[in-house]
């Protein structure tokens, strides 16, 4: 009997890696929040076509648009969580649970790894807009409330204007205009002398000489673009939206470990990281449990500046 068991254990032991290998059984689906053709539906896309290489499995992005991603990431909360759902995380999941704009908060799910960030940007008019921070201030202060950083209302956008606003000086007025697209209509007409946009829908304007990126609010500059940090101008003022994957709130461990494991492998696929350049999304990796503390942290920063924007 004893020599039976012994066999037994042996077989179990020699089974265990190859059903650990077996994962995933299936299609891997990636749901984004919004329309196909935006930047988190293409940064998705991309990530999709890495992970498919490293998985040697299928993965599926499937757009589940509306109200303002509320409709994506409540499926992807109410998915069956067999490791092979997950959702692409934004900074306005967050900004919708401090605003309580829907029942979701980012407890609900189960944190799967973080990918890539992306810097937000302050810019002007290229012909008749302030040509830095301190211009931009400086024409604030000489017409308090008369001069706008245009925003979108419960976006990240306005929090990020609210804490430029403190930096700067609290004459500047948040004007909220909408999407990227009205933004930049705003700005180009005269309407606003500012606004903030993440960097990828602000570059080829800004190197067309229409838009003037007065700063780019990351830690360092970025490569291929001409534009100043806010740091560089003395204004402490770092705003980045991050990119990671969330998963149903029991998905097992072992299956997050093995798509976010591939996650780690594009690290060194070339093709991946070129790609991702191209986006202008910064690579950066981050594990389960750091991908936890860093949502956690994102989520206690927004809270801090909502209420200081009204938000209860």
């Amino acid at each position: 009997m004893k020599s039976l068991n012994i066999r037994l254990l042996a077989a179990v032991a020699v089974m265990l890696p190859t059903m650990a290998n077996a994962f995933p059984d299936g299609p891997v689906t990636l749901i984004v929040p919004y329309n196909p053709g935006g930047s988190s539906d293409v940064v998705t896309r991309v990530l999709a076509e890495g992970l498919e290489r490293q998985l040697g499995s299928t993965v599926v992005v499937k757009n589940v648009a509306g109200a303002g991603g509320a409709l994506g990431w409540r499926e992807a909360r109410d998915a069956d969580p067999d490791g092979h759902t997950y959702a692409l995380w934004v900074d306005s999941l967050a900004v919708m649970e401090v605003t309580k704009a829907a029942d979701l908060k980012s407890s609900d799910y189960a944190a799967g790894c973080q990918f890539g960030e992306v810097p937000l940007t302050i810019f002007a008019n290229a012909k008749k807009g302030p040509k830095s921070l301190a211009e931009l201030k400086e024409l604030s202060d000489a017409r308090p409330g008369a001069v706008g950083i245009g925003m979108g209302y419960g976006t990240p956008a306005q929090f990020a204007a609210a804490l430029a606003r403190n930096e700067l000086t609290d004459t500047l007025q948040l004007v909220n205009i909408g999407g990227g697209a009205n933004k930049k209509a705003a700005v180009l007409g005269g309407h606003v002398a500012s606004a903030v946009e993440p960097v990828p829908g602000v570059r080829a304007q800004h190197q067309g000489g229409e838009l003037n990126i007065i700063a780019v609010l990351s830690d360092e500059r970025l490569d291929g673009l001409d534009a100043p940090t806010a740091r560089e101008q003395g204004v402490d003022l770092t705003v980045s939206l991050s990119y990671g994957l969330i998963a149903p709130k029991d998905t097992p461990s072992e299956a997050i470990e093995a798509v976010c494991g591939a996650v780690a492998g594009l690290a060194d696929d070339a093709e991946f990281q070129d790609r991702l350049a191209g986006i202008d999304v910064t690579w950066r990796y981050g594990a389960s449990g750091d991908w936890a503390e860093r949502l956690s942290e994102i989520t206690s920063e927004t809270a801090e500046v909502g209420r200081a924007l009204g938000f209860e």
